[in-house]
């Protein structure tokens, strides 16, 4: 096959070749045909109907006996009212037509089958034989079908033979050529975008590798912009994270000093606060050092015990003081469902925090932890405008966004986060408007922790 070959010429040329090999095996059988009746191996189509003159002699001069009928002959031979027959019974009616006439066929266009009569005083004589070439071997006659079935299903069985060997060589050329489009796709798959180029002699398969090869080379041209771009974040998230331990560690140090000072209660309450916002702030530096790659994300998995309820208590109590709001726990249930308490928190504190920036001051902020039999369920409560029409709808998707510095609706990017959260914890978000007499008087957010796949 010739470089760069096409699938059409491949075609062609499968063609032709069963052409000329179909062309060659039949002038093949024709001469072993034809040197097999010269060789004396067969007996022409028309080698019984010669020999009717010489048994018809024979038959007249008295001569001819039953042992001297030809074994190509079918007969019914009656002498002395005795009769003999190899004639089958279900030929009686042309047997018969050729005794009134002395010369009856079958209608049939293959193999036609003649019966000749001949009559000698007492005696009489019906020969029956088949217009097609027989063995010369009585053996090989009795046991083969006649020589042009036989050459003819030898015919069928070469042509297939070699049309199937034909078509499998060019399968198999074609699948070769296939299999390089297969490997540069898998090479690809990998990311092993420096993998050995293929050529391929087939057009078709080499415009397939020549466009692998092209979007293999624009794929690793944006994976580097992308890396690139990716280390500048990172190096920026590692300066940041590194320049703001010196503010936090001034801060941690002046509230220890503060602490040694008498203050009031509501000052010492504030103190409290500030302290715990501090501590946000480190768990924030840690997990900036988690995103920058400078340490490993923790995610041990603890269960919901009073440690950690007492912590997401405090988490709604400074949220709400810092917003003038009012907080109760409805519900403070322990749970032996294991979580990864870092991401979970930040979940519930970015529910929190969309809560408490979308309620007016001395409003009811209601949170329960509640455990259930098939899962464990946190619901936040507020009095705030609620969600529009739009936010219920598409409130948890990360490309929402209809925020404004005058709206007072629940929108952003903090749902998708919880939602993200949850999905990683077997659970799903779920959030909706308290309504109260066909008007809407706050938001409620339920964050569902199934124990079990549903």
């Amino acid at each position: 096959m010739a470089k760069h070959a096409t699938l059409r010429k491949i075609i062609t040329k499968i063609s032709l070749l069963e052409l000329f090999f179909s062309v060659f095996i039949l002038l093949a059988l024709v001469f072993a045909f034809n040197l097999s009746i010269q060789l004396g191996f067969i007996y022409p189509a028309n080698h019984a109907e010669r020999q009717l003159t010489t048994l018809e002699k024979e038959f007249s001069s008295g001569e001819l006996t039953e042992e001297d009928i030809p074994p190509y002959y079918d007969y019914q031979f009656i002498e002395d009212g005795r009769r003999s027959q190899t004639i089958p019974e279900k030929f009686a009616p042309l047997i018969k037509e050729a005794k009134r006439d002395g010369y009856s066929q079958t209608d049939s266009f293959i193999a036609t089958k003649v019966f000749a009569s001949y009559e000698q005083e007492d005696r009489e004589l019906v020969l029956s034989y088949r217009l097609m070439a027989t063995f010369v071997s009585e053996k090989l006659d009795r046991v083969l079908p006649a020589p042009e079935i036989l050459y003819a299903v030898t015919f069928l069985l070469l042509w297939i033979s070699g049309f199937l060997l034909i078509i499998q060589h060019y399968v198999g050329v074609i699948h070769l050529e296939l299999a390089k489009v297969n490997q540069t796709n898998e090479e690809i798959k990998q990311m092993n975008l420096d993998y050995p180029r293929a050529s391929s002699r087939l057009k078709e398969t080499q415009e397939i590798l020549d466009s692998l090869d092209n979007m293999s080379k624009q794929l690793k041209q944006a994976l580097k912009k992308q890396w690139s771009s990716q280390q500048r974040q990172k190096e920026l998230v590692q300066s940041v994270t590194h320049d703001i331990r010196t503010p936090i560690t001034l801060i941690k140090g002046n509230l220890e000093l503060l602490e040694e000072t008498q203050f009031s209660t509501k000052q010492q309450e504030q103190l409290a606060d500030l302290k715990n916002g501090v501590k946000r702030l480190e768990q924030y530096v840690e997990q900036l050092k988690v995103i920058s790659g400078l340490i490993k994300e923790d995610v041990a998995r603890q269960a919901i015990d009073q440690a950690l309820l007492e912590e997401w208590r405090n988490l709604v109590a400074d949220l709400a003081k810092t917003n003038h709001m009012k907080f109760k726990i409805v519900k403070q249930d322990n749970s032996d469902l294991t979580i990864a308490k870092k991401q979970l928190t930040n979940a519930l504190q970015n529910v929190l925090l969309n809560s408490v920036e979308h309620s007016l001051p001395n409003t009811y902020l209601a949170v329960s932890f509640a455990d259930h039999f098939n899962e464990y369920r946190i619901t936040v409560e507020d009095q705030g405008a609620g969600f529009n029409e739009q936010a219920l709808r598409k409130a948890n998707k990360r490309s929402f966004s209809t925020k404004t510095g005058t709206s007072n609706e629940h929108y952003g990017l903090g749902l998708s986060i919880v939602e993200e959260i949850l999905t990683l914890h077997n659970g799903k978000l779920e959030f909706e408007n308290i309504v109260n007499a066909g008007e809407i008087e706050g938001a409620r957010v339920i964050m569902h922790l199934y124990k079990s796949s549903e």
